[in-house]
């Protein structure tokens, strides 16, 4: 990511080095082994996203937890004032509340639905996350230290706490032909909304403000909504989506000093958040390979499951920037870019095919290296978006009635329209790839598979499961080759290694889950509970 000079306080393991004007990158100043936790930093702000605000503790982000261990039915606790606000304790509210304390005053316009003030963009009036986050960040830069500092978690790990400088000199996006971005309406909307807030909350901020470095509030409106719309540029160049065990983002974080890092499609690092009782959600970044020294660490800013064209489009509207990387280089002979498979493969049934891919890439299968002639695919020459759009059409129609059914609490209706909408794409999609691969490799028909798969668990149909799960693990084996350790691959042999477990396929259920163990064990850690009940049940 480009940044401006700064100061912070690297870990050991990484060095920074200015690679062109303005373009500071992060290296490994060593070697770094697969799982080791590079860097580990600490959000100068943070703001849930939508709806988690109602389930979710503002501070800590945990959610609702019984407290005398046998209440099925726990609650947060609310702040009294704004009555949108939640939190797991009274210590977290309190440490919560220097960030909270505007939008407490300013509910009507962080939260709510307030017509005076909605300028430019009235059909998002519920949707104000950037808008909390944007005032979060005002607040947090008065009252953090200028200067980034290095401190100790419970565990002894150094963690770096950026201060308001190092944010202050984050790259903006702007408006110049090399960027592409503009803010738009809604990031107009947002911005308004965050200067009136603070603008409304001046004399209250002045008469409270302890710290000398604090910055004084500009003393005309429009000033302050241009330095809103400054930080909203930040934002979109640098910001993280936080994620839980399930990677759902839950909430937005500003941490300058991930954002030294470089994206590609070809990883060797990966993130995670680590959760804590009553402190803020620290981002990890943790090595998904070994790494040699001098390599520049990188990690994805994209989902890795999308198509070249999908994911490219996204960086360009997003960051600004063609992605060149090794995945994306449809001439590149990066050996991470290509998998195998049997010669034979075009002549293999399609249930046949992902039991060889699950049994060859699972590393705890024995007799799987024995010799037999392979042939090389490049992922993206397999792993591309279906050409028929009228399928795709009538896909996601019966995907909408399904969604209806879920609704309505029809799980039969459900379940059929989920099986027509799978049907559809698997024919679109073998007309496409005329080999067993057209069963597997397309991203519209896994992500439908994915959404018949949970029906299907719901409804305890758990043959039908066990298969709709076995050509999902097999289209990420595939799609996710070139990306060791991806959380989304070790959740979802979790649920595999369940259901064979739920079949009786007690053998086969060990071995997924002794993988499924490998992978989370980098992308969770170790402390994670899934990584810990997945010890017990691969032994």
């Amino acid at each position: 990511m480009v940044l401006n000079e700064i100061h912070c306080c690297l870990p050991e393991a990484v060095e920074a080095r200015l690679c062109g004007i303005g373009d500071r990158r992060a290296f490994a100043s060593r070697a770094i082994r697969e799982g080791e936790v590079i860097l580990q930093n600490q959000p100068l702000a943070y703001a849930l996203l939508g709806d988690h605000h109602l389930e979710r503790c503002a501070y800590c982000l945990s959610t609702a937890v019984a407290t005398n261990g046998v209440d099925p039915n726990p609650k947060l606790l609310r702040c009294s004032r704004c009555q949108q606000a939640r939190y797991c304790s009274r210590d977290c509210q309190k440490l919560d509340f220097p960030y909270h304390k505007i939008e407490c005053q300013e509910s009507n316009l962080l939260y709510g639905k307030d017509d005076e003030t909605t300028m430019f963009a009235p059909d998002l009036l519920d949707n104000n996350n950037d808008a909390r986050l944007l005032v979060r960040t005002f607040l947090a830069c008065q009252k953090h230290p200028e200067r980034c500092f290095v401190s100790k978690d419970n565990a002894s790990f150094l963690s770096t706490c950026c201060g308001s400088e190092h944010f202050q000199n984050l790259a903006m996006t702007d408006n110049d032909e090399h960027h592409g971005i503009v803010v738009d309406n809604y990031g107009r909307d947002q911005a308004n909304r965050a200067s009136k807030a603070i603008w409304d909350q001046r004399r209250a901020l002045q008469k409270t403000s302890t710290t000398s470095h604090a910055k004084p509030i500009p003393n005309r409106l429009s000033d302050l909504r241009d330095l809103m719309e400054q930080d909203l540029k930040r934002f979109r160049c640098n910001n993280f989506g936080i994620t839980d065990s399930l990677v759902r983002v839950c909430a937005s974080g500003v941490y300058p000093l991930g954002a030294l890092l470089n994206h590609s499609c070809t990883p060797n690092c990966l993130l995670r958040y680590a959760f804590g009782k009553h402190r803020s959600p620290y981002i990890q970044v943790v090595a998904a390979c070994d790494i040699q020294q001098g390599e520049e660490l990188t990690h994805s800013y994209t989902e890795l499951v999308a198509p070249t064209n999908s994911r490219r489009a996204k960086l360009k509207s997003l960051y600004g920037f063609n992605c060149q990387c090794p995945r994306c280089d449809p001439t590149g002979n990066d050996t991470r870019c290509f998998f195998q498979l049997p010669a034979t493969y075009k002549t293999m049934k399609s249930t046949d095919l992902v039991r060889w891919i699950l049994q060859h890439y699972n590393p705890f299968v024995e007799g799987t290296d024995r010799v037999e002639r392979m042939t090389s695919l490049q992922i993206e020459q397999i792993v591309k978006p279906l050409s028929d759009s009228h399928a795709i059409k009538v896909a996601q129609h019966n995907l909408e009635t399904a969604q209806l059914c879920l609704v309505n609490g029809s799980i039969q209706n459900e379940l059929k329209a989920l099986q027509e909408a799978v049907k559809v794409l698997e024919q679109a999609s073998e007309l496409d790839e005329p080999s067993p691969l057209g069963a597997i490799s397309s991203p519209e028909l896994y992500k439908a598979r994915g959404d018949r798969l949970g029906s299907l668990i719901v409804a305890g149909e758990w043959a039908e499961a066990v298969n709709e799960c076995e050509y999902i693990v097999a289209f990420l084996c595939l799609a996710l080759h070139n990306v060791t350790n991806h959380a989304l691959m070790g959740l979802q042999l979790f649920t595999l290694g369940d259901l064979y477990e739920s079949n009786g396929c007690l053998s086969e259920a060990k071995l997924v889950f002794q993988w499924a163990y490998k992978v989370l064990h980098v992308s969770h850690g170790p402390d994670n509970d899934m990584t810990k009940i997945l010890i017990e049940k691969g032994n």
